[in-house]
């Protein structure tokens, strides 16, 4: 009943679990009356039941003196969990709520004359997330599974699934080494991985030296990317694979990439260097990169300070600043702004905000910018509905995915494959949510025509073109609506569940 009368909650705070939970909001409410101080506390993204190990704390500083009371499914004298569903989030999950007698917290009883200061926690367990991180490429989907093995489908004429063969496949196969050391995997016209000592391996298409293993030789199986002579104790924190270059950021915030450069795309002047077999740092030289993403012809990278910096192909402005003239050395975006994320891929360029807004820039014909024009922009412009709860953002061959800090999935820009998701063969100017309405949608990745993402229960799912395999569903029918994909551990060409 007190509840009723306060109906905007004291505080809330998103989280962003990475977990077997759901990504969400924690919210909280206090009152009083003249016996007890209430609290309640909405835990969105609790959504399962461990016991003990469930439980939430408030924390009262009274003057100088510091108290913390806790309530779980056994320590109940201070309040009670609850497993429900709330208008907040429309699932099972835990809410606490806390009755505090004004007397625990001062046994002076002069509490009216004091000032309190609170705080809260909520701690939840969970199973981790059999599948880590999703990439779909331009016709392949790869995962990394919670015990570090790298699976792929879809494409495999150049030996893209490093299973050994070039057959494709349209289900899930291992890489051929059974390697449990992956961290993450990017896929472009070729794949890269990288591994938990800080090394990368790639496999793969390798026409123009993007393996950077210092031939220009396909290889089915994962070759070592050879590391600069500088190396020394650094490592490769994150990797990003375009259609014909790789590009990296090492330990020390420098940017390498090898490749083909024709536009600059490496970072180097394209006059001198065509192609680059083996990592070269971009020409700035720079120590600051936190961030990298690629796109067919063009490189993006964040700096520590959020400014967005990009150099190679500019023909439809897909570098940002107000150009379409090509660059080898980093441009900056046109706004100055601070960006939190990245995507980028073909003539496309996709970032998020720090205020959580979602802006493109480059090529439009099929709205894959989102602001339902049309029309190519060299500048950043914000996606049609200007909403400010993305929490990530990917853009594809022709169209963009984003999450939702709720959990939702929204996509635009070509959908004549069914990679929007929506449950039709059709376009979209402005984002449209996927078929099932999903809330706990937790990585997405968009592919050329494809798109893949994960869901909070560590499920892998993918949806659209399939003409090669690359949905992972034992078929190559098409698919317009979210499609669970399956594991074959045996490698008996059927799924095991």
């Amino acid at each position: 009943p007190i509840w009723e009368k306060i109906r905007e909650p004291f505080f809330k705070q998103y989280c962003r679990t990475g977990s077997g939970h759901p990504s969400g909001y924690t919210y909280g409410w206090v009152a009083n009356d003249s016996q007890n101080l209430y609290v309640k506390l909405d835990f969105t993204p609790d959504n399962t039941r461990d016991g003990d190990k469930d439980y939430a704390q408030v924390y009262i500083k009274n003057g100088d003196e510091l108290k913390s009371f806790t309530v779980s499914e056994s320590r109940n004298q201070w309040g009670k969990p609850q497993f429900i569903d709330t208008l907040l989030a429309p699932y099972p999950h835990k809410v606490y709520n806390f009755a505090i007698p004004l007397r625990e917290i001062d046994k002076s009883k002069s509490l009216n004359e004091s000032t309190l200061m609170l705080a809260f926690a909520a701690y939840g367990t969970a199973t981790p997330a059999p599948w880590d991180t999703v990439a779909a490429g331009l016709n392949n989907t790869f995962a990394v599974l919670s015990d570090g093995t790298i699976w792929g489908c879809g494409w495999n004429g150049t030996g893209d699934l490093g299973d050994g063969n070039t057959a494709n496949s349209d289900i899930l196969v291992q890489e051929i080494n059974q390697d449990t050391d992956w961290l993450d995997v990017a896929r472009g016209g070729h794949t890269v991985a990288l591994k938990s000592d800080g090394n990368l391996w790639a496999w793969g298409w390798n026409f123009h030296g993007q393996l950077g293993n210092n031939t220009d030789s396909n290889s089915s199986t994962p070759v070592l990317v050879s590391n600069p002579s500088d190396m020394g104790t650094n490592t490769w924190t994150a990797v990003a694979a375009g259609y014909y270059h790789t590009v990296a950021l090492r330990s020390d915030g420098t940017i390498w990439a090898w490749g083909r450069n024709d536009y600059g795309q490496l970072g180097q002047d394209p006059t001198s260097i065509f192609e680059n077999w083996t990592p070269v740092q971009e020409a700035t030289l720079a120590e600051n990169w936190v961030a990298v993403a690629a796109g067919d012809y063009h490189t993006v990278a964040l700096k520590s300070d959020g400014s967005i910096w990009s150099w190679g192909r500019n023909n439809v402005g897909q570098l940002g600043n107000n150009s379409t003239t090509d660059s080898y050395i980093p441009v900056r975006e046109a706004t100055l702004s601070t960006w939190h994320q990245i995507s980028a891929a073909i003539n496309v360029t996709a970032a998020l905000k720090a205020d959580d807004t979602i802006w493109a820039w480059g090529e439009n014909g099929f709205n894959q910018l989102g602001n339902d024009t049309g029309i190519n922009s060299s500048i950043p412009v914000q996606e049609a509905t200007l909403s400010m709860d993305w929490a990530i953002v990917d853009t594809g061959g022709n169209h963009t995915v984003a999450l939702r800090e709720g959990g939702t999935l929204w996509s635009w820009g070509h959908g004549g494959s069914g990679q929007l998701g929506q449950g039709a063969f059709s376009h979209s100017a402005t984002p449209v949510q996927e078929a099932t309405g999903s809330e706990d949608w937790l990585e997405i990745s968009a592919g050329g025509w494809h798109t893949a993402a994960i869901k909070a229960d560590g499920t892998l799912w993918a949806w659209g073109l399939n003409d090669v395999g690359q949905i992972g569903d034992g078929t190559t029918s098409n698919r317009n609506t979210p499609t669970r994909i399956e594991r074959d551990v045996d490698g008996d060409g059927f799924f095991d569940h």
